[in-house]
């Protein structure tokens, strides 16, 4: 396939492709720690397979990401189609990457894509915040391997 017959799908798949890829994105800076909650009603050891996700990145910057949001209204019956269980979608189309989808998800208090339905208001992370985020991040790794 060349360029010129790149559609705009296809492009939104290479982008969730390199995303799901890219070690500095801030899901991708998460640890995955098995929930052994033995009192939770219904837990098998063999069948649950519970993962609670913690992640040091987001809780170093959640305050920062929060204080420059956007909220912005979703109430049009096309927007709650479009983006009906696909923040990804709507990073893409807000930010030209689906990289930020799990900020979106994070900021309106979701920890997954099938709570993202039927939504009016919705907070959206600032660009520059998280280009800095990215960039004081990089320089930290930076200086410590040097």
């Amino acid at each position: 396939m060349n360029n010129s017959t790149i559609t705009t799908t296809d492009d939104f798949f290479i982008q969730a492709q390199a995303a799901s890829e890219n070690s500095l994105l801030m899901e991708n800076s998460s640890n995955g720690t098995e929930y052994t909650n033995k009192d939770l009603k219904n837990y098998k050891t063999t069948d649950c397979g519970l993962i609670y996700m913690e992640s040091w990145f987001i809780e170093k910057y959640y305050d920062r990401l929060r204080e420059t949001a956007t909220l912005i209204d979703l109430s049009a019956a096309e927007d709650k189609l479009k983006y009906y269980c696909d923040p990804r979608m709507l990073s893409y189309d807000r930010f030209g990457t689906v990289e930020y989808w799990y900020l979106i998800l994070l900021l309106n208090y979701m920890t997954h894509p099938t709570e993202f339905r039927n939504l009016t208001l919705i907070w959206i992370p600032d660009v520059t915040t998280i280009e800095e985020i990215i960039s004081e991040e990089t320089n930290n790794i930076k200086s410590i391997s040097n």
